[in-house]
């Protein structure tokens, strides 16, 4: 697996279940519905912090690696 691409997080037992319901509700795969998540929530920052979203990951991603 090319590291530089991918990671392996833990997660709850409970959240993973949730996750997948998800994912068997909008026929995602698990990665694709962290995605969404991801970008579900950033959208929410940057309307309720009246910022770009672009801006936010800039700033979440800063010093990052």
């Amino acid at each position: 697996m090319d590291t530089t691409k991918w990671r392996t997080v833990a997660i709850r037992i409970d959240s993973y279940k949730l996750l997948k319901g998800m994912c068997e509700k909008t026929n995602r795969n698990p990665s694709n519905m962290i995605n969404e998540l991801l970008d579900f929530t950033l959208t929410h920052m940057s309307k309720k912090e009246q910022r770009k979203k672009q801006d936010i990951i800039n700033e979440l991603l800063k010093g990052q690696q």
